[in-house]
């Protein structure tokens, strides 16, 4: 479910923690972001689709990862942090997403944390404390911090109405409260939107302190997700495949005036390719393999690099003619710039950006 919305019909498995199968797609486009490239149009059960939900899902739990976890997981009585995932139906002050049991009237107004206090007494202890006090209540277990990313000891508390994220330092070290303080505080000086974080104290423990950034109606979306969703569609490493045909081909890039052909079939084969200006000492070819001027519009930029040049007269003037020179067989490799265009609907942004690489070979002139 996106709030009261439905996007899915599936199984989950609350042992392994994970979706057994998908029945039914309803809207795909209320679900999370980084699903949406997975879904195939009738086939809803696949394994791609399917095994990606199930990441999703446990990736809004508590890691493996995170700082004492075997103590948290003894004092909450529990054995992974996946069997948390669903106790108070996998809701999150991180988005809007929630398990809604199959012909349940329940309805998310109701039970969100955004409008629904909980009981975060235990949990915060249990996180935070030097005791080895165990959660005896199921109620306890029902809050938004059994959707906790992160490696730091954590818990959601509420405070005069306002929900914060509680985290303590990193096993016996105190600096990260301080350093999201500092890094709040150089934001705020630099005139960035951020999130503001004060110091506080627990127990004696150190902690910093911040506002949910979030409300029911927005919902948080991380840069992992979207360069995740740029791998996807091999929209910023594919320029490896360029280098690749470059050294393949002994760094020949031209079939007379015009680009290669392999070259140029590459470039088309995308439909997220853009053109930008090359800087000078680039051949430039646009997506018909045509060469184009400096300062004119390229798909792409190649230049030969010669990496012997000079080296001769460097060893001479560096070691006073003690070394044998002139034995150096000239050399060069290549380097290549592509453009590229990316739409993420999810910010109503168009991004241009450029990717640079080079061979890892020095040919022979």
């Amino acid at each position: 479910m996106n709030k009261n919305t439905k996007v899915l019909l599936a199984e989950y498995d609350n042992v392994n923690g994970v979706f057994s199968k998908i029945y039914e797609v309803y809207n795909i486009d209320y679900a999370p972001y980084i699903l949406k490239s997975y879904y195939v149009k009738g086939y809803v059960n696949n394994d791609n689709f399917r095994i990606n939900l199930s990441e999703w899902f446990k990736g809004r739990g508590i890691p493996s990862w995170r700082d004492r976890l075997d103590i948290l997981l003894h004092r909450l009585n529990v054995s992974a942090p996946s069997e948390l995932l669903d106790k108070a139906f996998a809701l999150s002050l991180s988005d809007q997403y929630w398990i809604k049991p199959n012909n349940s009237n329940i309805n998310y107004d109701n039970i969100n944390f955004f409008d629904n206090d909980f009981d975060y007494s235990e949990f915060l202890e249990a996180s935070l404390s030097k005791n080895n006090n165990t959660i005896v209540t199921e109620e306890s277990l029902k809050t938004p911090n059994n959707t906790t990313d992160g490696m730091l000891k954590k818990a959601w508390i509420i405070d005069n109405d306002t929900r914060y994220l509680i985290k303590g330092g990193y096993k016996s070290e105190l600096l990260q409260p301080f350093n999201e303080v500092l890094a709040s505080e150089i934001c705020k000086r630099l005139g960035f939107d951020h999130v503001e974080y004060t110091l506080d104290t627990y127990n004696d423990i150190v902690v910093s302190k911040c506002p949910c950034f979030i409300t029911k109606d927005t919902e948080f979306i991380t840069c992992h997700q979207i360069r995740n969703e740029m791998k996807r569609y091999n929209s910023i490493e594919d320029y490896e495949d360029y280098i690749n045909i470059l050294e393949n081909n002994g760094g020949n890039y031209k079939n007379g005036d015009t680009l290669d052909d392999e070259i140029l079939d590459l470039i088309n084969s995308t439909s997220y390719h853009t053109t930008g200006k090359c800087d000078e000492g680039f051949d430039g070819f646009d997506r018909t393999g045509a060469a184009v001027s400096l300062g004119q519009d390229a798909s792409i930029c190649i230049r030969k690099v010669n990496a012997t040049d000079g080296l001769d007269s460097y060893l001479d003037k560096k070691y006073n003619s003690k070394v044998v020179t002139g034995e150096f067989m000239p050399g060069a490799y290549y380097q290549v710039v592509v453009f590229f265009q990316l739409d993420l609907p999810v910010v109503n942004q168009m991004y241009n950006f450029s990717s640079k690489a080079e061979t890892k070979v020095i040919y022979q002139n």
